[in-house]
């Protein structure tokens, strides 16, 4: 329903400015009068025809091409609750509505509104979230937030090895039979014994914002999300020049999708603008340093000039 009076909303205004311009006899435009739920056929195929080829947002900028499709079926639908029956985009007597829309989507087509990319969580980032006790094991908050980030096995830390963290959160989890049937359960706000956790799926909600309020309760910026996750791994895998079907593998992806997860970092940025000056490697390392060798006879002379 809020869909439905977004469109109409959006509708009655376009008609009041639009009825302001006709009352100046320069411009040229006859004025609508009548409401939707009054209009005849007619009227209604000249007034919403016109209404998609000059709507526009309160900026004056145009919507993306599939925003006027959801207008037209809004408009219809919001028909239909006053019990009429009208295919705007099918019925003959709706044709300069049809017409009008596939013009709009063919003019506008370049018209996108860019998706956000999720930000990834750089290891700097990564070892912020623990050292803020944003994850961790200490309680059942802070060990199922873990739970649900990505992490890597690593033999020198225990306390962060993937495989001792479930283990952990299962131990804190209700005992089967489970009403349950879930990986992620809600937390309990004052442990029972060894139980941190209820029977009882974490909300979808919650869910869906973990890696937003972790990142925020530690002072990350950017847009991060559960999306964070698949793109950091993503990231750090091409950063390691592994083979991208076995990255493809690793996140889930299928042929070249996974390339919308990667992300240019500060030393590729570096090794293409040396490639670009004609530079070779050893002129510009890894470190970010230059090198400059002078011999004079036995002796040699380096001196380091550090860039960063």
């Amino acid at each position: 329903m809020s869909k439905i009076k977004w469109a109409t909303t959006l509708f009655k205004q376009w008609k009041s400015t639009r009825n302001i311009r006709a009352n100046d006899p320069n411009v040229g435009l006859s004025p609508i009068r009548v409401d939707l739920a009054e209009m005849s056929l007619d009227k209604l195929n000249y007034s919403i025809s016109r209404f998609i080829c000059k709507v526009r947002k309160t900026d004056g900028t145009e919507y993306p091409p599939d925003t006027f499709y959801s207008l037209i079926i809004c408009l219809q639908l919001y028909m239909d609750t006053l019990g009429y029956n009208h295919k705007f985009l099918s019925d003959s007597s709706f044709i300069q509505i049809k017409n009008s829309l596939d013009n709009v989507m063919k003019l506008r087509a370049e018209v996108r509104v860019p998706k956000r990319q999720a930000e990834e969580i750089s290891l700097e980032e990564e070892e912020k979230l623990w050292a803020s006790g944003s994850l961790g094991s200490d309680n059942a908050r802070h060990l199922l937030n873990t739970k649900s980030v990505v992490a890597y096995q690593n033999t020198e830390n225990q306390a962060r090895c993937v495989v001792n963290l479930f283990e952990l959160y299962a131990s804190h989890c209700p005992p089967f039979p489970r009403k349950a049937d879930a990986l992620y359960l809600r937390p309990l706000k004052i442990p029972n014994g060894n139980i941190w956790y209820a029977d009882q799926p974490i909300g979808r909600h919650s869910l869906a914002n973990i890696v937003a309020s972790i990142c925020q309760e530690a002072g990350i910026g950017g847009y991060r999300t559960n999306h964070s996750l698949r793109a950091s791994a993503a990231t750090r895998m091409y950063d390691a020049a592994v083979d991208e079907q076995l990255i493809c593998e690793f996140t889930g992806h299928r042929s070249n999708a996974v390339r919308n997860y990667k992300r240019t970092n500060e030393k590729q940025k570096r090794k293409i603008n040396s490639v670009i000056q004609g530079r070779t490697d050893s002129e510009n390392d890894d470190s970010g340093k230059f090198k400059i060798s002078k011999s004079d006879g036995n002796l040699s002379i380096t001196l380091n000039i550090s860039m960063k």
